[in-house]
């Protein structure tokens, strides 16, 4: 497991004013804890594409 991803698993959402609501009318909220680590992982990526492949490329390593 990545050093970032450990951290980010530590920090308590609520303290920093981010609650997820799970009654809300629509579709459900992304998990912030994901959503921080997406972007603490593609910190300084400009292309969206660049991302996604990296993404796909770790998450069907992990899944194997």
């Amino acid at each position: 497991m990545r050093v970032y991803d450990e951290f980010i698993e530590m920090i308590d959402m609520r303290e920093l004013g981010i609650e997820v609501i799970r009654d809300q009318v629509g579709n459900p909220q992304y998990d912030p804890k994901t959503m921080l680590k997406l972007i603490v992982y593609a910190y300084g990526w400009r292309s969206s594409r660049k991302i996604e492949r990296a993404l796909y490329h770790n998450l069907t390593q992990k899944a194997q």
